[in-house]
């Protein structure tokens, strides 16, 4: 009898684990809005911005043609319907999230910055390197229900 074969899913597991997790977190500008943009993105590839500067981590803004109060109002309703996710803080123009996963309860900040005809995007991993395309993903259904009349 083989008794290696139980080791291998085990040993599979520990190591998407500590690809997702990485060895410790690797230092990170806070959210929040800085001199009137949203925080880089770490060199880490768990975190996605609309800042054209950053190539590597880039995800369109929003564009939209709604007052800065609807905005607010469209998102804040959205992310509040959202079981994963919990409205932090939000001021007139920014609005910060977090998405926590059901499966290992990791948490991503998600930031949103409300400007003249587009909202800004931010998604990141608090912790690990990778996160599979788990913070373009949130983004992207929030986009969906965002564009929804």
């Amino acid at each position: 009898m083989n008794n290696t074969q139980p080791l291998v899913p085990n040993l599979m597991f520990l190591i998407a684990l500590s690809l997702m997790t990485g060895c410790s977190a690797l230092p990170q500008t806070p959210p929040g809005v800085y001199q009137g943009q949203l925080a880089p993105c770490p060199p880490s590839d768990n975190c996605v911005t609309s800042d054209r500067r950053d190539a590597a981590h880039y995800l369109p803004a929003w564009k939209t043609n709604q007052t800065t109060e609807q905005v607010k109002l469209k998102l804040m309703t959205i992310l509040q319907q959202q079981p994963n996710i919990q409205v932090i803080s939000h001021s007139e123009v920014y609005i910060h999230g977090q998405y926590r996963s059901d499966w290992f309860g990791f948490i991503d900040d998600l930031e949103f910055l409300i400007e003249e005809n587009a909202v800004q995007i931010r998604s990141a991993s608090q912790l690990g390197y990778s996160d599979f395309g788990a913070n373009k993903k949130h983004l992207l259904i929030i986009k969906k229900a965002f564009e929804q009349p």
